[in-house]
């Protein structure tokens, strides 16, 4: 049957907010079904299920989880729920061997950068990532959530699955409709590392080497990220992956400072006189923007836009340590303050269509 535009496009928004489910996965495979129907009654749809386990595990999951007579096959069928599609990823030894058991600090380090890799993959894709910390031994589950700490998006999120303990080593899967439901669903809280990841952090460096030169820059303060996208001439800011609400005139006078750092392509903090400047020199006459009735901008119109870009970044989450560094700062005393952003260039990214933002923050504050 032939769909309508209006049909494909809500399909194809639907299948985008689909998540995909990465689970460690011991010898109990009940725990992937566990998560699934506790996921779906929180109105979490599951297209996608990446099983990362020992070969001893793969035979339980094989043998119980997949197939039309599967655990997967039957949640579906009896709870009237898409059948994900699910894919085993063998956990492998230093030697390139699927693993039967991880015994020994080389198996753990090949896990661990085989988990890693994995997550890293997933958070690539479109898909909203779910994990799941349940199963196999605990150096795994710690592994995954670990990863998730490194490669995590905004939105993405890590479970762990609790049954009362008659319901452990049975063939408990999921409640049949109306029976009661003992299935407790934890979420795990944890902290959102990825803008401390270095270049190539994805493409297989040990975990060892990605957690050290992690804690480099979150020593040095050193992974923040600013971002400038314009699109139908409207500025939009992004600091990290916060997305910030500011007034557009606001975010024109950051930009107009931004691109002289960018230009000047200095690291230095607070210093440089090429990068750093008084209200006057920008090449934009931001008075405008700030106030249409007085078209020359004064220092007291830019401390005004500091403010309330700090705010701004406040308001978004933004930890408080980036602020100063990813705003508009100021040097030198009043009178002969120059303002500029500290961040060095090569952490700043400014993606600008054709039209001029200049003119759209004009038409804005008019």
């Amino acid at each position: 049957m032939a769909r309508s535009a209006g049909e494909g496009s809500a399909g194809t928004a639907r299948a985008a907010r689909d998540a995909a489910l990465c689970a460690v996965l011991g010898e109990a495979p009940q725990v992937v079904t566990e998560t699934l129907y506790s996921l779906a009654r929180r109105g979490v749809r599951v297209a996608d299920v990446h099983l990362l386990c020992t070969r001893h595990a793969e035979r339980a999951a094989r043998t119980r989880l997949l197939g039309r007579s599967g655990a997967l096959s039957r949640l579906a069928a009896v709870h009237a729920l898409p059948r994900p599609r699910a894919r085993i990823v063998p956990l492998r030894s230093p030697a390139g061997r699927p693993l039967d058991d991880v015994r020994s600090t080389r198996d753990n380090d090949a896990v661990a950068r085989q988990i890693v890799q994995a997550v890293a993959a997933l958070a690539r894709g479109r898909r909203p990532l779910v994990g799941s910390i349940a199963g196999g031994r605990k150096t795994l589950g710690v592994y995954l959530t670990l990863a998730f700490e490194l490669f995590a998006r905004p939105g993405d999120r890590l479970f762990h699955v609790l049954v009362p303990p008659e319901f452990e080593r049975t063939d408990f899967f999921f409640p049949a409709p109306g029976e009661p439901d003992p299935i407790d669903l934890a979420e795990v809280a944890f902290p959102r590392l990825r803008e401390y990841l270095p270049e190539r952090a994805d493409e297989g460096p040990s975990l060892r080497v990605i957690v050290d030169a992690v804690q480099r820059r979150i020593d040095a303060g050193d992974g923040v990220r600013l971002r400038f996208v314009t699109a139908r001439g409207r500025v939009t800011a992004f600091v990290g992956d916060w997305e910030l609400r500011c007034r557009a005139a606001d975010a024109v006078t950051w930009l107009a400072f931004a691109r002289r750092r960018v230009a000047c392509g200095c690291a230095a903090p607070r210093q440089c006189r090429r990068c750093f400047v008084s209200p006057e020199q920008l090449t934009c006459d931001f008075g405008a923007w700030v106030d249409p009735d007085d078209a020359k901008g004064t220092a007291a119109d830019l401390r005004a836009v500091c403010s309330r870009i700090r705010d701004a970044m406040r308001r978004a989450g933004v930890p408080a340590s980036w602020t100063d560094r990813a705003g508009i700062a100021s040097v030198g005393r009043r009178g002969t303050t120059r303002y500029g952003v500290p961040l060095p260039a090569d952490r700043i990214a400014i993606d600008v269509e054709r039209s001029n933002p200049c003119a759209a923050a004009r038409a804005t504050a008019k």
